[in-house]
This record gives structure tokens, sequence and C-alpha cells, in this order.
């Protein structure tokens, strides 16, 4: 577990957001298909098994090209994945040091409605010198409810947030 807001490991850094908490866990997660594989860095709010409710993801490109032959962000994966079933607010974002999308999404593998509990604020990019992967997800719903905070809501085909990466 490391203590914020200002988060350092291994030489990446980045600010929490004291609303959040005030610290993060790390996981060395692995991806593994035909006897390759590739490591990512995962940031998480809880000790959880895979993001559930907010993480921050960091992929070295570079080894995921050299293992799979490609880099691909999730939730499409290397094994097919799941796919996006719902896009809204789709945005350009761009940081001190690299830029990407970001926005809501459902996603899954088979057809299911769209909800706020099915919602996530997504954003994928990449660092400037495009050697890191970056993705960042948040899942309003469970967190929010937990500590106070309000989930997404759906009015007039807008959508609320008040999220930054």
């Amino acid at each position: 577990m490391l203590e914020g807001p200002d988060i350092d490991y291994n030489g990446f850094r980045f600010t929490l957001d004291p609303a959040f908490g005030s610290h993060v866990y790390v996981f060395e997660d692995v991806a593994t298909l035909e006897g390759a594989t590739a490591h990512n860095i995962r940031f998480a709010l809880t000790p959880e098994e895979y993001c559930q409710t907010w993480c921050l993801k960091v992929y070295r490109v570079a080894d995921f090209e050299q293992a799979f032959g490609s880099f691909v962000f999730p939730p499409a994966g290397y094994r097919g994945g799941a796919a996006v079933v719902f896009e809204a607010q789709k945005t350009l974002l761009s940081f001190q040091n690299g830029s990407g999308d970001r926005g809501l999404e459902t996603f899954g593998q088979s057809h299911y409605n769209v909800s706020n509990e099915s919602l996530k604020y997504v954003f994928r990019g990449y660092s400037i010198d495009k050697q890191y992967g970056i993705s960042r997800e948040r899942t309003d719903s469970r967190y929010d409810q937990e500590h106070g905070k309000r989930p997404y809501r759906l009015r007039a085909g807008k959508s609320r947030s008040g999220d930054q990466t």
C-alpha cells in the first residue's frame, strides 16, 4: 500500500485526489496467452482481485508487443474479450506527459441494458513517447454509494460525472 496524495512507484508518479482516499494498493498483474506473458501495474483504492471500483493501469507497450505481437487496451483483450456496447461523452484529454480519450462506457459479452450500475468512467491513452499505455476505470455505483458520493446519473441523454483523470 502506498500513501498519497503524491504517489511514486517505480518511476510512475501521479497525485491521488484526496476525495478518493489517502492511499492506493499496488498490484503487478500478468497477462498470459499461449505461454507468452506480459506484466502491467495496477493501482487500486481497495485490495480487490481485479478492477471493480477504481483503478489506474500502466502497460509497458513494448512488453505486450513482444509477447503478443500487438498492444490492445482492455476490455478487448487478447482472447476476444468484451465489446464496448455503449459509449457516451467521449472526449480527448491531454495532460503533462501524454493524452488519450475519456468517456462513459458499458461493455460486456452479451446483450443487457445500460444503466447507472453498468456505466464506467474510462480513460485510455499513451505517454508522450508511446512507451506506456495508460488505462483508468471507475465504476461509480458501488464505490460512490459506499463513500457517500453521487453515482453517475442519466438525465435527458446527458451523463454527469465530475470525475477527472
